[in-house]
């Protein structure tokens, strides 16, 4: 297993080269698939390569967003990327969201980059103990920069952190790249 970044070190040809020869199986870490997974990534990736689905787009990514959020939450937003480029297009995102509202009753998303703005769908949030659930692949760029100054404005929103970091992600990672190994030439 090795890790290749876009936008830092290692690379993905530096990921690459580090792995043993013969078939390799690529897990996006990713929680949409969009323009990264299918234009950036695809020309990094030799001849042998399984491109794997972006683990965001997990089923169970739902269940992670769910075991974030306080028992005694009286309302949960989801709060993902979004894009600016092409805004408005079904997203994992608004799936898992469905997921939730169905199990808690409640659950609202919002986005960075598109409507509805996260700003709003905080604003429209219903009780006095709001879960904030961020839909990234960690805790750095728009959890760290971004979000503590919509939070901010109300002690009512309790950032309960973002999928990416929770432990169990690891299981799902593994689990597309098994689905990824099933289309190995």
């Amino acid at each position: 297993v090795e890790v290749g970044l876009l936008a830092g070190y290692p690379t993905v040809a530096d990921a690459l080269t580090r792995l043993p020869p013969g078939p390799v199986r690529v897990v996006p870490f990713f929680m949409e698939d969009g323009y990264f997974v299918r234009s950036v990534i695809p020309p990094l990736l030799p001849p042998h390569a399984a491109l794997g689905e972006p683990v965001g787009t997990h089923p169970s990514v739902a269940d992670i967003a769910a075991a974030l959020v306080p028992s005694d939450a009286s309302d949960l937003v989801l709060i993902a990327h979004g894009s600016a480029r092409n805004p408005g297009r079904r997203l994992a995102a608004h799936t898992h969201t469905e997921t939730l509202r169905h199990r808690f009753g409640s659950a609202r998303l919002g986005f960075l980059e598109e409507a509805p703005f996260a700003a709003d769908v905080l604003r429209a949030a219903r009780g006095d103990k709001v879960a904030v659930v961020g839909m990234f692949a960690g805790e750095g760029g728009h959890p760290s920069d971004d979000l503590p100054a919509l939070l901010a404005h109300s002690p009512r929103l309790l950032w309960a952190g973002s999928i990416g970091a929770h432990p169990a992600m690891a299981d799902l990672i593994a689990d597309r790249a098994t689905s990824a190994g099933r289309r190995l030439p």
